[in-house]
């Protein structure tokens, strides 16, 4: 059998059919092997807690003849949100199995029902809409007792954040804004009231009007052989097109290069989709049959493939949620080029480069007008390669202006009006769209620059005097790869102004260690560095002369390399970690692991490369 037929290990032959169309044999199993360990058979410790604290979740699930369905869970009454009633609950420490309430489920949901088969397969996606942050979790019930579905994990991992838009909830019963108050009488009003039956006979007016504002929807997709997955979906504002009453269709853009969802599609055409209305908490549930084309359509912008979805059931379910999102969202910074975006952007020009280490350059910009930006924030950059001859570049037109998100790993000083100068400082991947252009010196004169924006929370507040001077509050930071450049940012700020931090960095090498030089100066009294080497077997290999405060470990970063860096730290005023993100992951577990002192608040940046 080819492999196509039998599936790659984890991967099963769907998922592997539409990796290799994409990127082609050879590289998607290199794709595949890099993701060797991202995908657990139970959840690590950082994930449990993430899954505990959750008010809502998404689920996935099949019914007796193995179509999917999306559902939305959380527990309506405030009372039942207390320590004693959680939706999500870890059964054991190892995170192999876990239960969820089963008066979480909304009334008259069919993924009751769906639950009650034997070994039901179920998929769980929680997200933290105002940071961004998701992960997954699939697995199959194994009881029903005591008011509580308990279920073994099958798999579980992370999600980088594209695509999503941000998002704070409100308890409906809780906050006394007059408008909040108004769709709180809305909910308790409909409360009682029964969902909708499955409709056969197309979208009604009010499912449509959903789908016609939504930003964000959940795809729910497999079979009893391979499992159900449910995934995330997030694009502009009417990003989901309506052909008619009976078909909706919805881009496909660059994503983790997994393809879970069109693998699953592949192998079963049938899907589940829920819209949200986060405004007033109503909820409509989509069942029906998609087809892939894998072809770009100049109509969606930003399209890797289309996905149609010809419907079959419509159910909505109006004013469901007791929690509601009634501010307008923080939009993506990933999402596709539009007019607003463009009009927004102005001109940004590269000054000089400096290379830090063999594959990563700081580049050094001016820009046409001021930049206002705090330490660790990102840049949404339009690039512009129309420039560049076919051979250089993407010979599709739509592919020729790319929007692209950097940090600003330059320090702006305290107090700015903004600044007309900045950097970024960017890691060459060899097979990306637009870094390889940056680090060739031929092609990057000829690339546009324009910066649409700056956003993101990667900042640590500017000192109280109090612990200015008393030293006593410290930040933890933790960084891999490009990672560092958030960090960097920060660290710079906090070296002036007396702040106290310990950071923790990771590379394979000490040769590629971004910023090695300024990190050696920085290193003080008030600045504590700790690198651990992961190719290096022992401290005979860690390089010699390092600065007293600089500290090099061999082999990855342990409980027992953070219990040493924060000896003697006994307030932590935060924790800010950006990396790949199975780094983030593994950093939060060797944190917690070392009985270091818990933060204030944690703030976690990650990428999928």
């Amino acid at each position: 059998m080819s492999q196509v037929e039998e599936g790659d290990g984890l991967w099963h032959a769907g998922e592997v059919r539409v990796q290799e169309k994409v990127f082609g044999a050879a590289r998607a199993a290199e794709l595949r092997r890099s993701y060797d360990g991202f995908v657990r058979e139970a959840m690590p410790e950082e994930h449990q807690v993430f899954f505990e604290e959750a008010p809502w979740l998404v689920v996935g699930s099949l019914d007796p003849n193995g179509h999917p369905r999306a559902s939305v869970v959380h527990l309506r009454d405030p009372s039942e949100r207390q320590e004693d009633g959680k939706l999500f609950s870890t059964d054991d420490k190892q995170g192999e199995t876990f239960s969820l309430a089963e008066n979480a489920i909304l009334a008259d949901d069919p993924i009751a029902t769906n639950l009650q088969q034997q070994e039901a397969k179920i998929g769980i996606l929680g997200i933290q809409l105002h940071t961004r942050r998701r992960n997954r979790v699939n697995g199959t019930v194994t009881a029903q007792r005591d008011g509580r579905i308990h279920l073994r994990v099958m798999q579980s991992f992370g999600n980088c954040p594209k695509y999503i838009q941000t998002r704070r909830w409100v308890d409906a019963s809780r906050d006394d804004t007059a408008a909040v108050k108004e769709r709180l009488f809305q909910s308790s009003a409909n409360a009682d009231s029964a969902s909708s039956p499955d409709r056969q006979g197309g979208i009604d007016e009010e499912a449509l009007n959903l789908v016609r504002k939504a930003d964000t929807f959940f795809i729910a997709s497999g079979n009893h052989t391979n499992g159900v997955d449910v995934s995330h979906r997030g694009g502009p504002p009417g990003f989901v097109s309506i052909v008619d009453t009976k078909t909706l269709r919805f881009p496909d853009y660059q994503g983790n290069g997994f393809f879970n969802t069109l693998g699953n599609i592949t192998v079963d055409p049938r899907v589940g989709l829920i819209f949200i209305d986060f405004e007033h908490g109503t909820l409509a549930q989509f069942q029906g049959e998609a087809e892939i084309s894998f072809e770009r359509d100049p109509t969606l912008p930003g399209s890797q493939r289309v996905v149609t979805v010809r419907i079959s059931s419509v159910r909505v379910f109006p004013h469901a949620l007791a929690i509601v999102a009634p501010e307008p969202p923080g939009m993506s910074p990933f999402l596709p080029s539009n007019a607003s975006t463009a009009a927004a952007a102005h001109p940004v020009r590269v000054m000089r480069v400096m290379q830090q280490t063999p594959d990563t350059s700081t580049f050094y910009f001016a820009s046409s007008r001021p930049v206002l930006y705090t330490p660790g924030q990102y840049g949404t950059f339009v690039v512009d390669m129309r420039g560049l001859a076919s051979d250089e570049a993407s010979e599709q037109e739509e592919d020729k202006i790319v929007h692209r998100c950097w940090t600003l790993s330059s320090t702006p000083p305290r107090n700015s009006a903004g600044e007309s100068k900045f950097a970024i400082t960017v890691k060459h991947q060899p097979n990306g769209r637009v870094s390889p252009l940056l680090h060739d010196m031929s092609v990057l004169p000829r690339l546009r620059f324009s910066l649409a924006g700056v956003d993101g929370n990667f900042s640590v507040p500017e000192p109280r005097e109090e612990d200015a001077s008393s030293g006593q509050c410290t930040t933890v930071f933790a960084a891999a790869g490009s990672g560092v450049t958030p960090v960097m940012s920060n660290v710079r700020r906090m070296a002036t102004s007396g702040q106290t931090a310990v950071v923790f960095l990771s590379a394979k090498q000490a040769e590629e260690v971004i910023f090695m030089r300024e990190l050696s100066a920085i290193a003080s009294s008030r600045i504590h560095i700790h690198i651990n080497l992961t190719r290096v077997a022992d401290s005979a290999g860690v390089p010699d002369g390092a600065p007293p405060k600089l500290v090099f470990h061999a082999g990855r970063i342990s409980s027992e390399v953070v219990a040493l860096g924060l000896q003697g730290h006994e307030k932590v005023s935060g924790l800010f970690a950006c990396g790949p993100a199975p780094f983030v992951d593994a950093f939060q577990s060797a944190y917690t692991t070392s009985e270091a002192p818990k933060p204030a608040e944690i703030v976690t940046e990650s990428f999928s490369f």
